[in-house]
């Protein structure tokens, strides 16, 4: 399903205001390591993934690279796979990184099974090296998919400078590890739980359906639902396919009430949810409150300034601000330069490519390569030709059985 574009917008503002942590007169660029990664065996979904007997114990490595101007320091840590409120996989934080399952134990995230070196890895710019790890199948471990990741993460913020101001971000990035262990159990099971209307900022309604997947697989499940007023009137419809949900997960689905506003009565939610031709019919009836109801029509809820008396400091701190923030975001747009795979104007330094064998996987770069002798890339585009450059067969990971536990 599409993103919305509400909540694009938003997650761009709040990146951008999240960047922004310091404001200084620095001299000059300060460069900083920005790690890469991926699989050191060839997986036909690009990310880590292995079929395995409980009581299994998986080899694997993991290839690591700077892809930054400067030295990187990169933890290495593993989490688990976790369904993201909005659908769709995320993985867990470093200082949180095992919080599946109702005990918080990985019953169904991997990160626990998941063993990596606990030393730092440090590379200079362009640098790269093999990083080796194992997965422990605990002996008792539930048929199914199990999902888990390995992040690398430069713990220090990177810091990008312009002579007029400093950006402050800090760096991970994310291989997923999946297990599947045959003979899944259940592959159907779901449940939606009842909904109820909330609001944001007084601005718009919320219809809040708790989900909860308890199936044994990895799937994008479908979901139809409508509700309908004390007079049987269809008021919200959506029909539509979410993107994927770890197994035996549960969020509350948040659908915004753009286009409509619910006043106070008792309504009726019809819904079916699950599995292409495996979904399930559930259906409640639920109260708006006058105060859930409180919130302008849709063609009034635009941003609404109160009147100012004077022009107090307050005021003119918060005009201030926003000519800063304008101000920064038009040296932003000077910085961008062109990537000469995608062709598109990016933040930020690109990546001088020196090794024709990093983008052997790509015949248009590597022909403008042989015949300029340069190329530049994005940080999207260089990452993407690693992983997609053809590799030589890698050697079968090793499969032992693990030692009776004694």
């Amino acid at each position: 399903m599409k993103w919305p574009l509400h909540r694009t917008a938003a997650l761009a503002a709040v990146l951008l205001l999240g960047a922004i942590v310091s404001f200084s007169l620095p001299v000059s660029a300060v460069g900083a390591g920005s790690p890469g990664v991926r699989p050191g065996e060839r997986f036909p979904n690009g990310y880590f993934e292995y079929a395995a007997q409980p009581g299994t114990v998986i080899q694997g490595s993991l290839i690591i690279t700077n892809l930054g101007d400067g030295p990187g320091r990169f933890l290495i840590y593993a989490g688990d796979g976790l369904t993201s409120p909005y659908t769709g996989v995320v993985y867990a934080n470093r200082d949180k990184p095992l919080v599946d399952g109702p005990l918080g134990n990985g019953e169904y995230g991997a990160g626990a099974w998941i063993s990596v070196p606990s030393t730092p890895v440090v590379l200079a710019p362009q640098q790269q090296t093999t990083v080796k790890f194992t997965v422990t199948v605990p002996k008792d471990s539930a048929p199914g998919d199990h999902v888990g990741a390995i992040s690398a993460e430069n713990p220090e913020p990177t810091l990008d400078s312009n002579g007029q101001f400093t950006l402050g971000v800090t760096q991970r990035t994310v291989q997923a590890v999946v297990v599947h262990i045959p003979n899944p159990i259940d592959t159907t099971g779901v449940h939606v739980g009842k909904p109820h209307v909330s609001t944001e900022n007084h601005k718009r309604q919320l219809l809040n359906i708790p989900l909860e997947y308890r199936a044994d697989v990895l799937a994008k499940p479908f979901m139809t639902f409508t509700v309908t007023d004390p007079q049987k009137k269809p008021v919200v419809h959506f029909d539509g396919q979410f993107d994927t949900f770890v197994p035996h997960s549960s969020i509350v689905y948040v659908y915004p009430l753009d286009n409509v506003l619910l006043p106070p009565a008792n309504y009726c939610f019809d819904g079916d949810f699950g599995i292409k031709d495996h979904e399930q019919h559930f259906h409640y009836c639920f109260d708006v409150t006058a105060s859930e109801a409180n919130v302008p029509l849709p063609g009034q809820r635009g941003p609404h300034v109160a009147p100012a008396t004077a022009f107090g400091p307050s005021v003119v701190i918060a005009v201030g601000g926003v000519f800063m923030v304008a101000f920064l975001l038009f040296l932003l747009l000077l910085r961008r330069k062109r990537c000469d795979h995608c062709n598109r104007r990016k933040f930020g330094h690109l990546i001088d490519v020196h090794d024709a064998g990093d983008i052997r996987g790509c015949a248009g770069c590597t022909a403008q390569y042989r015949k300029l002798k340069k190329l530049t890339l994005c940080r999207s585009c260089y990452r993407l030709h690693l992983r997609d450059v053809p590799a030589e067969p890698p050697p079968t990971p090793q499969a032992v059985q693990a030692p009776a536990s004694s």
